[in-house]
């Protein structure tokens, strides 16, 4: 019986976790939203590639529908650790197309601990190049809007 209600608890905990990373956009307020993904990774570290760039494509098909850009206004990462995912969520809006401005701003927030607050973080150039290069890859942005930003933060460094 005991057993029985172990498995039941164990269940309903792997649904519970499920639901939780299932990436769903949450309205928050003044036109911003939230999503959120995580991912199962061996060890400790980051959200992998994979889960920072379908945030992404989720959030720019979002947009797309109603025939605008997302506007990043904050990421959020949460490195994987002992008895947790790492995760990765986005903070945005969706703005108008022609009134589309750079939004590649130092404004990461990187959450080490449940129990410590965030700490605001500078993305490094490099880790920004890389974030470019996925999101090129993974056809977020246009081959142009690449070579733009790429070149914005190589004249930045």
């Amino acid at each position: 019986m005991k057993s029985l209600i172990k498995i039941i608890i164990m269940g309903l905990l792997v649904i519970f976790v499920s639901a939780c990373s299932s990436g769903k956009i949450i309205p928050l307020d003044r036109g911003t939203y939230y999503l959120s993904e995580s991912n199962a990774r061996l060890g400790m570290g980051p959200p992998s590639a994979e889960t920072i760039a379908s945030v992404y494509k989720k959030s720019t098909e979002f947009c797309k529908k109603d025939g605008k850009e997302v506007e990043r206004i904050n990421n959020i990462y949460t490195d994987s650790g002992f008895g947790k995912t790492a995760n990765f969520a986005l903070e945005f809006r969706c703005i108008n197309k022609d009134k589309a401005i750079d939004t590649y701003k130092s404004n990461t927030t990187i959450v080490t601990d449940k129990n410590t607050p965030p700490v605001k973080h500078k993305i490094s150039s490099s880790d920004r190049l890389k974030e470019l290069k996925e999101m090129y890859k993974t056809e977020l942005i246009t081959e142009e809007e690449y070579k733009a930003k790429r070149k914005q933060v190589i004249d930045n460094y």
